[in-house]
């Protein structure tokens, strides 16, 4: 959630073979749980899917026991070709995991996950590794994180969260 904007805000090459991809959470939490184990494994055609907003099909494959949505790319070869390269370009001792979760449910196995990371929240939680932030009433909660990693919302700092440095947060929700 977020990561291709954050590249984007950075000027940074996507190194992240999942940057313009989605997961349901419990596959994004297994991939990023045994990252190197997913990465060996050769992606697999289930089927083509049409979203009206896209105005494309886009390919949704499987990795071993997980679903992959490509949803930027309107064909498989697409979709394989920046899947292979940037995943030769991962760097395991520096890897930043985003996530959003809008029910307690979801962060159940997000602790488990080997690398930094961040679970963003709709809800408060004692859980480690995870950022409150209220959705505001009348938008979809992943508008917010996405509009708070690209800049055009100033509710955290980037950097500071990426560095793990002091405080992240330039604004509260009311």
């Amino acid at each position: 959630v977020g990561g291709g904007l954050i590249y984007h805000k950075l000027n940074l090459e996507f190194v992240s073979p999942t940057i313009n991809l989605a997961f349901i959470q419990s596959d994004f939490i297994k991939f990023c749980s045994n990252l190197p184990k997913y990465i060996k494994n050769d992606l697999k055609l289930k089927n083509m899917v049409y979203v009206s907003g896209l105005k494309h099909k886009y390919p949704v494959m499987s990795l071993d026991d997980i679903n992959v949505r490509f949803l930027h790319y309107p064909s498989m070869v697409d979709a394989v070709d920046k899947w292979q390269k940037r995943s030769k370009k991962i760097n395991y001792d520096n890897i930043f995991v985003l996530m959003l979760a809008t029910k307690e449910s979801e962060l159940e196995n997000f602790e488990k996950i080997p690398y930094r990371k961040i679970c963003f929240t709709s809800f408060k939680s004692e859980k480690a590794d995870t950022i409150y932030l209220p959705k505001e009433n009348g938008r979809e909660y992943y508008d917010t994180i996405n509009d708070t990693a690209s800049g055009a919302v100033q509710v955290f700092d980037i950097l500071n969260l990426l560095l793990g440095e002091g405080k992240i947060f330039n604004c509260d929700f009311k």
